[in-house]
């Protein structure tokens, strides 16, 4: 697997890269194969897609862009596919402090509040400042 969050350009797009990725997915078979690509740092849409049926996909699908309760019922379902805890993390950031996505991720890492366990992404609530990237 090695670690892409060590390869991110402060210019990079991942989170509208994943998103084209995952709307592309017809069958749950191919959304499951995708996010096996992104669990590094998906594992929640990963682990989420692994549980869902065909039927459920479809409906996630569907209504992910509705009101109302089929909106409500595809968040259930999918949400975390559609939006990822370290991405929408990542985003609000980004949005905040008006930088783009890659720099605000490489930020986040670089001070900790993302840490990497076994090979996969998670949010940390310590502040632990690593050493620069060379």
């Amino acid at each position: 697997m090695g670690t892409p969050w060590l390869k991110v350009s402060n210019f990079a797009t991942l989170d509208l890269d994943y998103t084209a990725a995952v709307t592309a997915c017809g069958t749950i078979s191919a959304l499951v194969e995708c996010l096996r690509d992104w669990r590094w740092i998906a594992p929640d849409a990963l682990a989420q897609a692994e549980r869902l049926s065909q039927e459920d996909w479809d409906f996630v699908r569907r209504h992910r862009k509705s009101e109302g309760g089929e909106a409500l019922r595809a968040c259930e379902l999918g949400g975390c596919i559609l939006l990822p805890e370290i991405m929408m993390h990542v985003s609000l950031v980004a949005d905040q402090f008006k930088v783009p996505w890659g720099v605000a991720f490489n930020r986040l890492y670089d001070l900790g509040l993302l840490v990497a366990i076994k090979g996969v992404l998670h949010r940390s609530v310590a502040h632990q400042p690593r050493e620069p990237r060379p």
